[in-house]
């Protein structure tokens, strides 16, 4: 009978070790439960995007665009990529199926960020010097508005429903906020110092701005149009991005080669994560378990597992210094 217990314990002894080992051979990104999408971000340096396959970290062939590339944004459920190009001031529609332009549209001089309607029916595309916010028909790939901002407006977010849009002016400290029904301008806020990296809560009701030159984010309740909160989260913060409930905020703290991650109920930093080099931007997947960081002085990519709160892997870049931003898709 003791030999018979000794048998069935070194079988079950001998099947753990199995599934051990065929669990550690597994690829990294198996064991990290990754989806299948893809990074898309700016190489300003090469005039293209690069494209990288979530699944196994795999670069794929890079997309050629216009002249400095700067921002990009994806219409929902794997649709176009509209890329913004500074250096010859036009924005270049790609169909992420075929890799290929399909498209290329002058816009306002000095095109920065774009973002897409959640509904995918309108791209809308800021221009620093010419204070100006092109709005983008993406059925037509036409012009059919230009909405003055002052203040070099930058960065820009929607709400859930696309009926906001908010605009971060560097210059003058202030976020404006668009009636995207109207295309008109219905109110601003004061911020912090050098206002960059925006986001707004699935309500709509408040929105969040990180600011450059002060080492903060500013709480804004949007109905009132007033700074409700202001979070210390460390040096140059730039890029922002909400969970899909949007209960956590994760931060790119660019000197300090970490992502600060926010509770968005308490309104304090709940960790640092750290990096790579320069963290300038930062996305989520559409499931929200993985956010990808672009360091902007190597343009390398880290990932972080966002229930773990810990980076899963990074993916490597080249010299730095040409990679301004990234989406997933």
């Amino acid at each position: 009978m003791i030999h018979a217990l000794i048998g069935v314990l070194m079988r079950r002894m001998r099947l753990v070790l199995t599934v051990l080992l065929l669990t550690s051979a597994m690829p990294m990104t198996a064991q990290a439960g990754e989806q299948q999408n893809r990074v898309y971000l700016t190489d300003a340096a090469h005039n293209q995007v690069r494209v990288i396959s979530t699944g196994g970290y795999a670069e794929q062939p890079p997309i050629p665009v216009g002249q400095g590339p700067r921002g990009l944004a994806a219409t929902p459920g794997h649709g176009t990529l509209y890329v913004t190009n500074t250096g010859d001031s036009t924005v270049s529609a790609i169909d992420p199926g075929s890799g290929k332009v399909t498209a290329t549209l002058p816009v306002a001089p000095d095109p920065r960020a774009v973002v897409t309607h959640p509904n995918g029916s309108r791209a809308y595309i800021s221009s620093l010097t010419a204070g100006k916010v092109t709005v983008l028909d993406t059925a037509q790939n036409t012009n059919i508005a230009e909405i003055s901002v002052p203040g070099a407006p930058f960065q820009l977010a929607t709400d859930r429903d696309g009926g906001l849009l908010a605009v971060a002016r560097t210059a003058d400290r202030k976020v404006s906020f668009i009636d995207t029904t109207r295309n008109e301008v219905i109110g601003e806020v004061a911020t912090g110092q050098d206002p960059y990296g925006l986001a707004l809560d699935p309500s709509g009701q408040v929105a969040y701005v990180a600011n450059r030159g002060e080492e903060t984010v500013s709480v804004i309740d949007v109905p009132r149009r007033v700074v409700t909160q202001t979070i210390q989260v460390g040096s140059r913060p730039t890029g922002l991005t909400l969970s899909p409930r949007g209960d956590r905020l994760y931060v790119t703290s660019l000197r300090e080669n970490m992502v600060k991650v926010i509770d968005t109920q308490g309104k304090f930093v709940l960790v640092g994560i750290p990096v790579g080099r320069g963290p300038l931007a930062v996305a989520l997947n559409p499931q929200g378990n993985r956010a990808y960081v672009l360091n902007n002085q190597d343009n390398s990519i880290s990932v972080i597992d966002t229930a773990q709160n810990m980076v899963r892997a990074t993916i490597p870049g080249d010299a730095g210094g040409s990679a301004y931003a990234l989406t997933v898709s």
